[in-house]
């Protein structure tokens, strides 16, 4: 009984938190974006020309809204991409459950871990979410160091097949041009 609840708990958690914090974050996002949709608008011939709109109302609200623990999830990255620290926390906490609930020995574990970070690797190197472009590369070296790892991990070291060792380090050289040709 207590192993169905946990399983219950952590999928609950692996999908609600997630979802509860995308949301939230949306829903902010929409709300700064009306307030500067409305603080913006163009002066028509009824409005006091003498009294221009002041922009620094917009960082006023921001400010004051928007709750601190909220600004972390989205202040690194530029504002396209304010939901892309949703993506990575459902990428961590996929990976983390995969292994959990299914272990490390079970193949579709293994293959859908490396997949994730080779996926996870591929966007960031693509879309370049963060602001600074130190902090990209320094996401990328962490992904990198990620997939590595993994990749070292699914070396089954009893049972070493040249085929697949051939294959993780021809993928190994792949993704490190991939976030060093950048």
């Amino acid at each position: 009984m207590y192993q169905i609840l946990a399983f219950v708990a952590t999928v609950l958690y692996v999908i609600a938190f997630p979802f509860c914090l995308f949301f939230l974050l949306w829903k902010k996002r929409s709300e700064l974006s009306y307030h500067e949709q409305t603080l913006s608008r163009p002066v028509s011939r009824g409005d006091d020309i003498t009294n221009p709109v002041d922009n620094s109302a917009i960082d006023d609200i921001t400010h004051c809204s928007t709750p601190i623990w909220l600004t972390i999830l989205c202040e690194n990255y530029k504002d396209k991409y304010w939901f892309w620290e949703i993506l990575e926390l459902i990428r961590k906490v996929t990976q983390t459950v995969l292994i959990t609930l299914l272990g490390w020995e079970n193949r579709v574990t293994v293959l859908l871990t490396i997949g994730i970070s080779v996926l996870f690797l591929i966007l960031h190197a693509r879309y370049l979410p963060m602001k600074s472009s130190f902090e990209q590369k320094l996401q990328m070296f962490a992904l990198t160091a990620i997939l590595i790892n993994v990749l070292i991990a699914a070396i089954d070291h009893d049972e070493s097949e040249d085929g697949l060792t051939v294959f993780l380090i021809l993928l190994n050289l792949i993704v490190i041009a991939i976030v060093f040709g950048k």
